[in-house]
């Protein structure tokens, strides 16, 4: 099983967005990626990015999903699995790209946005939901969590490699700044699932060993290695 961290561009949001304490008329530009697990039974993309065009939304000419993948040696057409953490604009925006992949989402974000994104997740028949509390290994070593908070649910996976663990909790968690009361973000869907979420992400880190690898911390990020290097365990 090899990891990789793929480069997607940057969104410029207000800073209250990532840390609730952060002054109200400030911005930050948060990075934007997917991990993509090429591994024996099957190529897994996690999650997908910005659509071009999105406000706020830059990118190199390289930080495309088509050329990230192909850095990994596959094209779209190569992945069998998508896992969608969550409809939100920057983590849906390449869906198009991948019309034979299974798609993995919660069931309770589909509810509320079927009427608006349904034209985007076709056909309907590959779509695979998720309530929270349904929690499946979907390739041996990687397991899907549920993190209801950010919104109604959110999707997290938890890979198990050789030399230890790693998870990624999406936007359940922007950096471990949001452990901290005053700098849980302005705006979360049910405030006591958030830091639920959050505890249990840090428990399982906790009782593993595992490293927390966020999505949007640029801190992080940019020491991350990035595709066509793999990422590993530490």
């Amino acid at each position: 099983m090899k990891l990789y961290i793929l480069k997607l561009g940057w969104l410029q949001v207000p800073a209250s967005v990532l840390d609730g304490s952060a002054p109200e008329e400030s911005t930050a530009l948060a990075p934007i990626s997917a991990l993509l697990i090429r591994h024996e039974a099957g190529n897994l993309l996690f999650d997908l990015g910005s659509r071009e065009g999105d406000e706020g939304y830059t990118h190199a000419p390289d930080e495309t999903m088509v050329h990230q993948l192909a850095l990994a040696g596959i094209r779209p057409e190569d992945v069998d699995i998508v896992v969608v953490s969550h409809l939100h604009g920057d983590h849906i925006g390449n869906i198009d790209l991948f019309p034979q992949a299974r798609v993995y989402l919660t069931r309770e974000e589909w509810a509320g946005a079927e009427k608006w994104l349904g034209n985007s997740f076709q056909p309907r028949e590959r779509l695979r939901f998720l309530g929270v509390g349904e929690e499946v290994d979907l390739l041996e070593g990687v397991r899907v969590l549920t993190l209801p908070g950010h919104t109604a649910n959110l999707l997290g996976l938890q890979v198990t490699l050789p030399e230890g663990t790693l998870l990624f909790p999406s936007d359940c968690m922007y950096g471990p700044y949001n452990m901290m009361p005053e700098h849980q973000p302005k705006h979360v869907y049910h405030a006591g699932n958030y830091r639920d979420s959050i505890e249990k992400v840090t428990r399982i880190a906790r009782e593993t060993g595992g490293e927390i690898i966020y999505a949007h911390w640029t801190e992080q990020y940019e020491a991350l290695p990035k595709a066509p290097s793999t990422l590993e365990a530490r």
